[in-house]
Protein backbone atom coordinates (compact mmCIF):
# COMPACT_ATOMS: atom_id res chain seq x y z
CA UNK A 1 0.00 0.00 0.00
CA UNK A 2 1.30 3.13 -0.84
CA UNK A 3 -0.09 6.80 -2.20
CA UNK A 4 0.33 10.74 -1.64
CA UNK A 5 -0.19 12.51 1.45
CA UNK A 6 -2.45 15.01 -0.47
CA UNK A 7 -4.78 12.12 -1.64
CA UNK A 8 -4.83 10.27 1.42
CA UNK A 9 -4.01 11.41 4.83
CA UNK A 10 -2.29 9.85 7.22
CA UNK A 11 -4.19 9.18 9.94
CA UNK A 12 -6.61 7.43 7.62
CA UNK A 13 -4.15 5.21 6.48
CA UNK A 14 -2.95 4.34 10.37
CA UNK A 15 -6.63 3.65 10.77
CA UNK A 16 -6.70 1.32 8.29
CA UNK A 17 -3.79 -0.71 9.36
CA UNK A 18 -5.08 -0.86 12.58
CA UNK A 19 -8.68 -2.27 11.38
CA UNK A 20 -6.60 -4.81 9.60
CA UNK A 21 -4.20 -5.55 12.73
CA UNK A 22 -1.12 -5.89 10.07
CA UNK A 23 2.48 -6.48 10.40
CA UNK A 24 5.26 -4.33 8.78
CA UNK A 25 6.77 -1.48 8.11
CA UNK A 26 5.03 1.96 7.20
CA UNK A 27 7.55 4.75 5.64
CA UNK A 28 6.77 8.45 5.73
CA UNK A 29 8.77 10.98 3.37
CA UNK A 30 8.16 14.89 3.00
CA UNK A 31 11.02 16.69 1.43
CA UNK A 32 13.72 15.82 3.36
CA UNK A 33 12.44 14.31 5.93
CA UNK A 34 11.84 10.38 6.69
CA UNK A 35 10.20 8.42 9.67
CA UNK A 36 9.58 5.01 9.61
CA UNK A 37 7.50 3.08 11.89
CA UNK A 38 7.43 -0.41 13.12
CA UNK A 39 3.96 -1.61 13.18
CA UNK A 40 2.80 -5.28 14.81
CA UNK A 41 -0.94 -6.34 14.76
CA UNK A 42 -1.63 -2.74 14.02
CA UNK A 43 -0.24 -1.38 17.37
CA UNK A 44 2.71 0.55 17.17
CA UNK A 45 6.09 -0.29 18.49
CA UNK A 46 9.10 1.29 17.60
CA UNK A 47 10.38 4.15 14.87
CA UNK A 48 13.23 6.27 13.56
CA UNK A 49 13.86 8.84 11.17
CA UNK A 50 16.52 10.22 9.25
CA UNK A 51 17.14 13.37 10.50
CA UNK A 52 18.35 12.58 13.87
CA UNK A 53 19.22 9.57 16.02
CA UNK A 54 17.12 8.20 18.47
CA UNK A 55 19.01 6.75 21.35
CA UNK A 56 17.73 5.91 24.96
CA UNK A 57 20.86 7.48 26.70
CA UNK A 58 20.57 10.57 25.17
CA UNK A 59 17.19 10.80 25.98
CA UNK A 60 17.21 9.96 29.61
CA UNK A 61 20.08 12.34 29.92
CA UNK A 62 18.13 15.17 28.33
CA UNK A 63 15.58 14.67 30.44
CA UNK A 64 18.06 14.71 33.98
CA UNK A 65 16.98 10.97 34.73
CA UNK A 66 21.19 9.95 33.79
CA UNK A 67 23.80 12.23 34.36
CA UNK A 68 25.99 12.83 30.85
CA UNK A 69 29.30 11.13 33.37
CA UNK A 70 26.65 8.17 34.08
CA UNK A 71 25.98 7.25 30.14
CA UNK A 72 29.87 7.52 29.28
CA UNK A 73 30.34 4.88 31.84
CA UNK A 74 27.64 2.44 30.97
CA UNK A 75 28.45 3.00 27.24
CA UNK A 76 32.15 1.98 27.90
CA UNK A 77 31.19 -1.00 29.45
CA UNK A 78 28.77 -1.85 26.63
CA UNK A 79 32.03 -1.14 24.38
CA UNK A 80 34.67 -3.80 26.18
CA UNK A 81 32.46 -6.15 28.93
CA UNK A 82 28.86 -6.32 27.71
CA UNK A 83 28.94 -5.97 24.46
CA UNK A 84 25.94 -8.02 23.61
CA UNK A 85 23.58 -5.63 26.16
CA UNK A 86 21.72 -3.03 25.04
CA UNK A 87 22.15 0.24 27.23
CA UNK A 88 18.71 -0.30 28.65
CA UNK A 89 19.14 -3.46 29.89
CA UNK A 90 22.27 -2.62 32.11
CA UNK A 91 20.98 0.28 33.49
CA UNK A 92 18.21 -1.87 34.50
CA UNK A 93 20.03 -4.87 34.98
CA UNK A 94 22.40 -2.79 37.65
CA UNK A 95 19.66 -0.42 39.20
CA UNK A 96 20.60 2.83 37.61
CA UNK A 97 17.12 3.78 35.86
CA UNK A 98 13.87 1.58 36.50
CA UNK A 99 12.37 -0.50 33.82
CA UNK A 100 8.87 1.90 33.94
CA UNK A 101 10.81 5.51 33.56
CA UNK A 102 12.66 3.84 30.37
CA UNK A 103 9.65 2.61 28.83
CA UNK A 104 7.57 5.97 29.77
CA UNK A 105 10.31 8.07 27.73
CA UNK A 106 10.36 6.04 25.09
CA UNK A 107 6.54 6.13 24.39
CA UNK A 108 6.55 10.15 25.09
CA UNK A 109 9.46 10.00 22.42
CA UNK A 110 7.53 7.48 19.98
CA UNK A 111 3.85 9.78 20.73
CA UNK A 112 5.29 12.87 19.89
CA UNK A 113 7.32 11.17 16.87
CA UNK A 114 3.93 10.44 15.23
CA UNK A 115 2.01 13.00 16.26
CA UNK A 116 4.72 15.55 14.21
CA UNK A 117 3.67 13.46 11.38
CA UNK A 118 -0.37 14.48 11.35
CA UNK A 119 1.24 17.72 10.66
CA UNK A 120 2.56 17.16 7.29
CA UNK A 121 0.35 17.65 4.12
CA UNK A 122 2.26 17.00 1.44
CA UNK A 123 4.91 13.78 1.01
CA UNK A 124 4.79 9.68 0.24
CA UNK A 125 4.07 6.99 2.16
CA UNK A 126 4.57 3.24 1.86
CA UNK A 127 3.71 0.39 3.77
CA UNK A 128 5.07 -3.08 3.45
CA UNK A 129 4.23 -6.08 4.90
CA UNK A 130 7.06 -7.87 6.74
CA UNK A 131 8.06 -10.62 9.33
CA UNK A 132 8.09 -9.93 13.08
CA UNK A 133 11.76 -10.50 13.07
CA UNK A 134 12.49 -7.47 10.96
CA UNK A 135 10.73 -5.29 13.68
CA UNK A 136 12.91 -5.57 16.12
CA UNK A 137 12.22 -5.43 20.03
CA UNK A 138 8.95 -4.05 21.05
CA UNK A 139 10.29 -2.21 23.48
CA UNK A 140 6.78 0.20 23.61
CA UNK A 141 3.57 -1.13 22.01
CA UNK A 142 0.98 1.77 21.26
CA UNK A 143 -2.60 1.80 20.25
CA UNK A 144 -3.53 3.23 17.20
CA UNK A 145 -6.98 4.32 17.75
CA UNK A 146 -6.46 6.55 20.80
CA UNK A 147 -3.26 8.12 18.98
CA UNK A 148 -5.41 9.17 16.54
CA UNK A 149 -8.28 10.77 18.63
CA UNK A 150 -5.25 12.84 20.69
CA UNK A 151 -3.77 13.16 16.76
CA UNK A 152 -6.62 14.73 16.02
CA UNK A 153 -7.38 17.34 19.33
CA UNK A 154 -3.82 18.03 18.87
CA UNK A 155 -3.64 19.21 15.34
CA UNK A 156 -6.92 21.63 16.16
CA UNK A 157 -5.14 23.76 18.83
CA UNK A 158 -1.88 23.48 17.49
CA UNK A 159 -2.67 25.56 14.48
CA UNK A 160 -4.16 28.22 16.98
CA UNK A 161 -0.87 28.18 18.83
CA UNK A 162 1.73 28.71 16.48
CA UNK A 163 -0.65 31.48 14.59
CA UNK A 164 1.33 33.38 17.81
CA UNK A 165 3.92 31.06 18.61
CA UNK A 166 5.12 31.16 15.22
CA UNK A 167 8.74 30.32 16.16
CA UNK A 168 10.97 28.02 18.23
CA UNK A 169 13.25 30.88 18.68
CA UNK A 170 11.36 33.38 19.56
CA UNK A 171 12.22 34.65 23.13
CA UNK A 172 9.91 34.65 25.98
CA UNK A 173 10.19 37.05 29.25
CA UNK A 174 8.08 36.75 32.69
CA UNK A 175 5.55 40.11 32.59
CA UNK A 176 7.80 42.52 34.99
CA UNK A 177 4.45 42.77 36.82
CA UNK A 178 4.29 39.72 37.59
CA UNK A 179 2.34 39.43 40.90
CA UNK A 180 3.90 39.24 44.49
CA UNK A 181 4.72 36.11 46.55
CA UNK A 182 1.36 37.12 48.56
CA UNK A 183 -1.08 36.63 45.81
CA UNK A 184 -1.68 33.40 44.88
CA UNK A 185 -1.03 31.88 41.51
CA UNK A 186 -2.96 28.68 40.75
CA UNK A 187 -0.06 26.74 38.01
CA UNK A 188 -0.19 23.27 38.06
CA UNK A 189 3.57 21.42 38.89
CA UNK A 190 4.03 21.11 34.72
CA UNK A 191 3.39 25.04 34.70
CA UNK A 192 5.59 25.85 37.12
CA UNK A 193 8.21 23.59 35.58
CA UNK A 194 7.47 25.61 32.61
CA UNK A 195 7.50 29.12 33.95
CA UNK A 196 10.89 28.18 35.35
CA UNK A 197 12.67 28.31 32.05
CA UNK A 198 11.27 31.77 31.23
CA UNK A 199 13.91 34.73 31.76
CA UNK A 200 14.23 36.64 28.72
CA UNK A 201 17.40 34.88 27.09
CA UNK A 202 16.32 31.30 26.42
CA UNK A 203 14.42 30.86 22.83
CA UNK A 204 11.22 28.62 22.98
CA UNK A 205 13.66 25.79 21.57
CA UNK A 206 15.62 25.63 24.59
CA UNK A 207 12.48 25.63 26.87
CA UNK A 208 11.38 22.71 24.97
CA UNK A 209 14.53 20.96 25.72
CA UNK A 210 15.03 21.91 28.99
CA UNK A 211 11.26 22.00 30.19
CA UNK A 212 11.95 17.76 29.30
CA UNK A 213 8.39 17.62 28.34
CA UNK A 214 6.65 17.10 24.86
CA UNK A 215 6.97 19.68 22.55
CA UNK A 216 3.31 19.97 22.35
CA UNK A 217 2.55 20.31 26.38
CA UNK A 218 5.31 22.91 26.62
CA UNK A 219 3.63 25.29 23.56
CA UNK A 220 0.42 25.11 25.10
CA UNK A 221 1.74 25.90 28.65
CA UNK A 222 3.68 28.77 26.80
CA UNK A 223 0.48 29.77 24.72
CA UNK A 224 -1.58 29.86 28.12
CA UNK A 225 1.11 31.70 30.30
CA UNK A 226 0.77 33.96 27.32
CA UNK A 227 -3.28 34.47 27.66
CA UNK A 228 -3.25 34.69 31.75
CA UNK A 229 -0.78 37.66 31.13
CA UNK A 230 2.49 36.41 33.39
CA UNK A 231 4.84 36.21 30.29
CA UNK A 232 5.14 37.94 27.27
CA UNK A 233 7.40 37.65 23.65
CA UNK A 234 10.63 39.82 23.54
CA UNK A 235 11.11 42.46 20.98
CA UNK A 236 12.12 40.61 18.04
CA UNK A 237 15.17 42.43 18.10
CA UNK A 238 16.99 39.27 19.03
CA UNK A 239 16.24 37.19 16.19
CA UNK A 240 16.93 40.02 13.79
CA UNK A 241 20.14 40.55 15.80
CA UNK A 242 20.94 36.24 14.52
CA UNK A 243 19.82 36.97 11.11
CA UNK A 244 22.02 39.83 10.72
CA UNK A 245 25.13 37.89 11.80
CA UNK A 246 24.19 35.08 10.15
CA UNK A 247 24.20 37.33 6.92
CA UNK A 248 27.18 38.93 7.71
CA UNK A 249 28.67 35.23 7.92
CA UNK A 250 27.48 34.12 4.44
CA UNK A 251 29.21 37.11 3.18
CA UNK A 252 32.55 36.09 4.81
CA UNK A 253 32.15 32.70 3.03
CA UNK A 254 31.71 34.38 -0.16
CA UNK A 255 35.16 36.39 0.54
CA UNK A 256 33.42 39.91 1.27
CA UNK A 257 35.18 40.22 4.64
CA UNK A 258 39.21 39.15 5.29
CA UNK A 259 41.53 39.02 8.13
CA UNK A 260 39.60 36.30 10.40
CA UNK A 261 39.07 32.52 10.93
CA UNK A 262 36.84 32.00 8.55
CA UNK A 263 38.56 33.28 5.98
CA UNK A 264 41.77 32.00 6.81
CA UNK A 265 40.24 28.39 7.21
CA UNK A 266 38.38 28.95 4.48
CA UNK A 267 39.02 26.06 1.19
CA UNK A 268 41.63 24.62 3.84
CA UNK A 269 41.63 20.80 3.94
CA UNK A 270 42.71 18.40 6.56
CA UNK A 271 44.87 15.69 5.19
CA UNK A 272 43.70 13.39 7.45
CA UNK A 273 40.42 12.04 6.81
CA UNK A 274 40.48 9.54 9.07
CA UNK A 275 36.69 8.36 10.86
CA UNK A 276 36.17 9.91 14.23
CA UNK A 277 34.64 8.30 17.03
CA UNK A 278 32.94 9.86 20.13
CA UNK A 279 31.12 8.72 23.21
CA UNK A 280 28.77 11.93 23.20
CA UNK A 281 28.04 14.77 21.16
CA UNK A 282 29.44 16.93 23.97
CA UNK A 283 33.43 15.32 22.90
CA UNK A 284 32.74 15.78 19.40
CA UNK A 285 32.37 19.57 20.26
CA UNK A 286 35.06 19.29 22.37
CA UNK A 287 37.07 18.07 19.52
CA UNK A 288 35.94 20.11 17.18
CA UNK A 289 37.05 23.20 19.72
CA UNK A 290 40.36 21.89 20.43
CA UNK A 291 41.68 21.24 16.71
CA UNK A 292 39.85 24.94 16.17
CA UNK A 293 42.43 26.32 18.90
CA UNK A 294 45.44 24.27 17.47
CA UNK A 295 44.68 26.09 13.75
CA UNK A 296 44.12 29.73 14.82
CA UNK A 297 47.22 29.39 17.43
CA UNK A 298 49.25 27.94 14.31
CA UNK A 299 49.16 30.91 12.36
CA UNK A 300 51.20 34.08 12.78
CA UNK A 301 49.60 37.39 13.20
CA UNK A 302 45.96 36.19 13.64
CA UNK A 303 43.57 38.85 15.10
CA UNK A 304 40.03 37.62 15.34
CA UNK A 305 37.44 40.33 13.92
CA UNK A 306 33.90 40.86 14.09
CA UNK A 307 33.06 37.45 11.61
CA UNK A 308 34.76 35.26 14.32
CA UNK A 309 32.69 37.02 17.03
CA UNK A 310 29.44 36.55 15.16
CA UNK A 311 30.62 33.03 14.60
CA UNK A 312 30.96 32.49 17.91
CA UNK A 313 27.60 33.92 18.92
CA UNK A 314 25.49 31.77 16.74
CA UNK A 315 27.01 28.96 17.65
CA UNK A 316 26.33 29.33 21.27
CA UNK A 317 22.76 29.51 20.43
CA UNK A 318 22.54 26.81 18.65
CA UNK A 319 24.16 24.78 21.12
CA UNK A 320 22.43 26.23 24.34
CA UNK A 321 19.16 24.54 23.42
CA UNK A 322 21.07 20.95 21.85
CA UNK A 323 23.21 20.57 24.94
CA UNK A 324 21.27 21.32 28.13
CA UNK A 325 22.34 18.52 30.10
CA UNK A 326 26.01 18.71 29.31
CA UNK A 327 28.40 17.76 32.47
CA UNK A 328 30.15 20.91 33.76
CA UNK A 329 33.25 21.19 30.66
CA UNK A 330 36.30 23.16 31.96
CA UNK A 331 39.44 24.51 30.14
CA UNK A 332 43.16 23.81 30.52
CA UNK A 333 46.20 24.70 28.47
CA UNK A 334 43.95 26.43 25.63
CA UNK A 335 41.97 23.43 25.28
CA UNK A 336 38.65 22.08 26.20
CA UNK A 337 38.52 18.83 28.61
CA UNK A 338 36.02 16.53 27.72
CA UNK A 339 37.68 13.28 28.91
CA UNK A 340 35.94 10.20 28.00
CA UNK A 341 33.12 11.93 26.17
Amino acid sequence: MQGNLKQVQLPEVLQFISMGKSTGILSVRSDDYEVTLMIRDGRIINSGSMDRQRRLGDLLVHRGILKRSTLAQILNLQRTVESDKRVGEILIERDIVPESTIRDVLRLQLEEEIWNLFGLEDGEFKFDQADESKLGEATVQIDIEPLLLEGTRRQDEWRKIISRLSSDQLVLAVESEFPSVDEKIQLSATEWKVLAQVNGRFPIRAIVNRAAMGRFEVYRILDDLLDRGLIHIKDASVEEEIAQQSNGLSEAGQGKHSGGLLSRLRGKKDDKDEPLNFTTPVGAVGYFINHLVDEVTAMKDFKANDQDRSLVFRLWRELLPTFTRADLIYARNNHVVVDNM
